[in-house]
This record gives structure tokens, C-alpha cells and sequence, in this order.
């Protein structure tokens, strides 16, 4: 998990599974929180987290509308 963390921070955009995503935002608001961070990095897990939270959301939202058409269907 570390190993995808650090390709996140490194701007490098693997491509991650929701849950993947998850855990790596995670880790994320972990590193923010603990205070430890530079400006600069905090800057950045921060965007990067704001990136994630909109592909998960983009998923649940897919999610979400495969449901429906399976519950009409």
C-alpha cells in the first residue's frame, strides 16, 4: 500500500480500485493530519486527495446507476 501511496504523492497516477483508493486516501488524510508534512507536501497530498475523492465518487456514481437499470430490468 505504501508502494501506491508514494506513486500517488510522486504524481505518478496508477490506476487503483476503489478499494485501493480508499486506503490510499487514507493514508493520505493520515499524513495530513499528523502535521509532519512540509507546506508543500501537504499541499500536494491534499490535491491529490481531492483527485481521488472524485474518481471514487465518479465509481459510486456508476455503481449507483448500474443498480438501477438492474432493479428496472
Amino acid at each position: 500500500m505504501d508502494d501506491l501511496l508514494e506513486q500517488v504523492l510522486a504524481g505518478k497516477s496508477p490506476k487503483l480500485s476503489f478499494e485501493e483508493g480508499l486506503k490510499v486516501l487514507e493514508k493520505l488524510v493520515e499524513k495530513v493530519e499528523s502535521g509532519d508534512l512540509p507546506l508543500n507536501e501537504t499541499m500536494t497530498a491534499y490535491e491529490k486527495g481531492a483527485e481521488i475523492i472524485k474518481n471514487l465518487k465518479a465509481e459510486l456514481q456508476k455503481a449507483e446507476e448500474k443498480i438501477t437499470i438492474l432493479k428496472k430490468g
